[in-house]
């Protein structure tokens, strides 16, 4: 009897660890998604305002990137990079 309790009571501790870190990865994944999504949208941003003419002090004061960041954004677009694409 004592030997099903120990074996029970590991049971139920796997249990809430394989629960709990599901509860982290889905958290963790969730916040993964937002900031791509942040980025995604700063990205979109700034090829809008390139586009409009607006100049690069304008365009990083905006945005809160560095000029290098939109420097990057402006030239995975012209690539054709997948990310940081205008939808």
């Amino acid at each position: 009897a004592r030997r099903y309790r120990i074996s029970e009571k590991n049971y139920w501790d796997a249990c809430t660890f394989i629960s709990e870190a599901t509860k982290r990865g889905r958290e963790e994944g969730r916040e993964e998604g937002r900031e791509e999504g942040r980025a995604e949208t700063k990205a979109r941003i700034v090829l809008s305002l390139v586009d409009k003419g607006m100049s690069m002090d304008f365009i990083v004061d905006v945005t809160g990137l560095t000029i290098d960041q939109v420097l990057e954004i402006i030239s995975n677009n012209k690539n054709g990079g997948d990310t940081n694409q205008r939808q």
